[in-house]
């Protein structure tokens, strides 16, 4: 996950997971205002998740590869890296931070009947392999399949559980 907090044109503050303008909200609590890296930025949502859902009762943990969320429509054999367009073009590499973001994850939080109620990936941008596709092909072709099919499959799942 990779993001910033930064005011709106409006002055309003604007926040989401992309650093993109999005619905108007508060700063997370404990983040800098100008931006953050993706490993403050996860912790300060976490933080902010826990007031709602606290970690005894709802622990955070990776999706196993068999979890029905991989095959629904798709079958998505692994949680793909996808690093955001300009990155990318500026390394060739897909781990945004070296070794410290190496693996991506699919994280999720179950209710007490076992349904996923919450879906969060790291290290990966999922955004950007739909986005872009626009923007440039050779972006598009590497990283766009399978994030289409992890969104699909996300959306799908979602609607069906």
């Amino acid at each position: 996950m990779t993001g910033s907090w930064s005011p709106g044109t409006d002055g309003v503050p604007s926040t989401n997971a992309h650093g993109s303008r999005g619905a108007r909200s508060s700063p997370p609590t404990g983040l800098p205002p100008g931006g953050c890296d993706g490993l403050q930025l996860e912790a300060g949502w976490v933080g902010q998740l826990r007031k709602a859902l606290p970690a005894p009762e709802f622990p955070i943990f990776d999706l196993p590869p068999d979890h029905p969320l991989f095959h629904t429509q798709f079958e998505v054999k692994k949680v793909a890296q996808i690093p955001s367009i300009n990155f990318f073009f500026g390394s060739r590499r897909t781990s945004e931070r070296g070794a410290d973001s190496a693996t991506p994850h699919a994280r999720g939080i179950v209710d007490k009947k076992g349904r996923l109620i919450v879906l969060m990936t790291h290290n990966t941008d999922f955004g950007d392999s739909w986005e872009r596709e626009g923007d440039d092909a050779t972006y598009f072709v590497n990283f766009g399949p399978d994030g289409y099919a992890f969104g699909i499959d996300a959306v799908l799942y979602a609607l069906t559980h």
